[in-house]
């Protein structure tokens, strides 16, 4: 792929819009799993696509 930073970006905000969905379910015990997972690969591909230097 030409353009891995564009990707980064475009998951992130599906990462973001899915943590958002986590928190308008009805409980936090079942929006919790959600939350988490997409938070840490909202983390990773924070990392990869703005403070790893290559």
């Amino acid at each position: 792929m030409k353009h891995v930073v564009k990707l980064r970006i475009v998951n992130m905000i599906g990462c973001t819009l899915f943590i958002i969905y986590g928190f308008m379910l009805p409980t936090v015990r079942v929006g919790l799993p959600i939350i988490i997972a997409n938070a840490a690969i909202f983390c990773v591909n924070f990392y990869y696509a703005f403070l790893k230097k290559n």
